[in-house]
């Protein structure tokens, strides 16, 4: 792609980020704001997430949620947005041609929403279906009794959705108010991305057109809290109950924040440990002993604190087993010799993974919207694809190791799991697996 982009900040505060992309005939609008779940007070908990589903069912010149659709599906446009921990998304991904209109509507639905009274209590039902949906889904589930575990009582540690309870209380002048008060210019970073200069369209164009559509946008600053202060003596273990004939379980670390200078030296050594299909864990859980389906790592960053983390699913019998298998590559990742150790070819070739599926992902505008406008919402800064590229290549095979001994300590070990145990049962047996 073109490396070359365009940054505004337009008269009422917001940042537009303009992005061509050669050879491309749609365009992605991507409106993203700095609010989600961790900014949210207890009583309003799922707020973030609700207004998200709020704003498609109508506006003020598109009355419902048909009259909604039914613009964007004359015009072959898809949209839909999501809602995280630190932000909140929506976006559009249309042919060039009918840009102005697919801008007119999301404009609409994030500066003029109707927030019926009405509209709310159906959609508290559908949200706590929503609800019902994900505690249903073990792989799903896991992640939030993780999340809970790891961050606590705390805005992180509770699940984005929300509770029953706290859906259910919402009213309309909660989501007029949260409106008025999240939805504003500091809080908000517009991407226009692919073929702007398609059908007389232009960079200057587009920055009239942004700046018309969200002009009636309040001002504000851009939102960021205080740092969680969240500290780990020991190993700990959190199981919820549910019968079922798998075990799903989440094993992981505490890790960096996102602005951590070894950032991407931990995502070449979560690559090697677990992001693909010839990585260490893939090959010892389900090639060598055919122990689990699925089985991954990952990592999570937020401004202030951050996550490495194994999850899998597997056969009851031998959970102990793949817990132990992946504990010990947890030792031998940090291990600069010896048989287990990680060599210069694994990292290698974990660079080269990351960097060609990053290439892959700039082939669409919409990755690329999310690219540059993510970034630049939650870091002020960006990162070109170049630039970024070559962060991952200077990744050296004595970083991973070094950060391999910072991140895999035994007192910051956490392990979820959702199955058929119970805390006062089963928690001292899965706690004394937890050693590296």
């Amino acid at each position: 792609m073109d490396e070359r982009f365009h940054k505004f900040r337009l008269q009422n505060g917001i940042t537009l980020l303009v992005v061509p992309m050669k050879g491309v005939a749609s365009v992605t609008v991507l409106v993203m704001v700095r609010t989600g779940s961790r900014d949210e007070p207890i009583k309003l908990a799922g707020i973030s997430h609700f207004l998200e589903h709020m704003v498609f069912k109508g506006t003020r010149k598109y009355p419902n949620a048909h009259a909604i659709t039914s613009v964007i599906d004359s015009i072959g446009g898809e949209f839909n947005a999501f809602t995280s921990k630190e932000f909140t998304g929506f976006y559009i991904k249309l042919a060039s041609k009918h840009l102005e209109r697919g801008v007119d509507v999301l404009s609409e639905m994030l500066t003029r929403p109707r927030l019926s009274a009405a509209d709310i209590e159906r959609e508290k039902g559908v949200i706590v279906e929503e609800i019902n949906m994900y505690e249903d889904l073990p792989p799903r589930k896991v992640v939030n009794v993780y999340e809970r575990l790891i961050y606590g009582d705390t805005s992180l540690g509770r699940e984005t959705i929300g509770s029953r309870e706290t859906v259910k209380a919402l009213q309309r002048k909660d989501f007029a108010a949260y409106l008025r008060e999240r939805y504003t210019t500091g809080r908000m970073v517009i991407g226009v991305v692919g073929g702007v200069t398609n059908e007389g369209l232009g960079v200057r164009k587009i920055r009239a057109l942004i700046e018309t559509s969200f002009s009636t946008l309040q001002e504000g600053s851009d939102g960021w809290g205080k740092p969680l202060r969240i500290a780990q003596k020991e190993p700990a273990v959190s199981l919820h109950h549910k019968e079922t004939g798998q075990a799903h379980f989440v094993l992981g670390t505490r890790g960096f924040s996102r602005a951590h200078k070894d950032r991407y030296v931990a995502a070449v050594l979560v690559t090697l440990l677990g992001g693909n299909m010839s990585s260490r864990l893939f090959t010892e859980i389900r090639e060598k002993r055919g122990l689990a389906y699925y089985i991954k790592a990952d990592m999570d960053t937020f401004f202030d604190h951050g996550s490495v983390n194994v999850s899998a699913g597997v056969v009851l019998a031998k959970i102990d087993e793949a817990i132990r298998v992946i504990l010990e590559q947890f030792g031998k990742v940090r291990k600069d010799s010896g048989a287990g150790r990680v060599t210069a070819e694994e990292v290698s070739q974990a660079k080269e993974y990351l960097k060609g599926r990053f290439i892959l992902e700039l082939e669409d505008s919409q990755e690329v919207a999310d690219l540059f406008v993510r970034r630049f919402l939650l870091e002020r800064k960006i990162l070109t694809p170049k630039a970024l590229l070559a962060k991952i290549e200077a990744v050296k095979h004595e970083d991973v190791v070094r950060v391999a001994r910072e991140i895999f300590v035994e007192k910051n070990l956490n392990l979820a799991v959702v199955g058929p145990y119970s805390q006062k049962k089963d928690g001292q047996r899965f706690m004394k697996l937890l050693t590296i």
